[in-house]
């Protein structure tokens, strides 16, 4: 089975996955490679959907508000400020721009690590596996390091709210 026909029909990165099968030389290393890399891809892509999404929407609403209120007394007029809000609110806890913008900068450098592979003859595909698998867990640890800093922000707001409970 050719590890294209696994791709989604949307054809994300399609022509490069299809050389890369193509080129790469270990079926073990194709298919994590290409399962990787089309992961990174997917991700990146869905992450700046919801963003554009999220970020249009917070954009429109107010917009769209006052030009109606101008002209129509209506009660549902006042759901428009919480979709609104609802979509700041989710764009703040999504963070998709963050993951698009990192999931697309470990995507680009997957895909040049691989090119290098595939071009130079001296490059050996142990060092390809090894260079391949830091740049992964070189992402997951900045995004665990970016977690684990939004986690210490909430618990210290979390004990400075505690603290002006207790002085009431």
């Amino acid at each position: 089975m050719k590890l294209l026909q696994k791709i989604d029909p949307n054809g994300i990165e399609k022509t490069y996955l299809n050389s890369l099968e193509e080129r790469l030389i270990s079926v073990h290393c194709t298919e994590w490679v290409y399962s990787t890399i089309k992961w990174y891809s997917v991700a990146a892509e869905k992450n700046k959907r919801r963003y554009y999404l999220l970020t249009i929407i917070a954009i429109i609403i107010p917009l769209a508000n006052f030009f109606i209120t101008l002209f129509l007394d209506d009660k549902w007029i006042s759901l428009l400020p919480l979709i609104s809000s609802t979509s700041v609110s989710m764009l703040n806890l999504l963070q998709c721009q963050k993951k698009w913008t990192s999931y697309r900068s470990t995507l680009e450098r997957l895909k040049g690590l691989t090119e290098r592979y595939l071009c130079l003859d001296d490059y050996k595909y142990n060092n390809f596996i090894i260079d391949f698998e830091n740049i992964v867990m070189q992402e997951n640890k900045e995004w665990m390091k970016y977690v684990q800093t939004n986690n210490d922000s909430i618990e210290d707001n979390s004990r400075i709210c505690g603290k002006i409970e207790n002085k009431k």
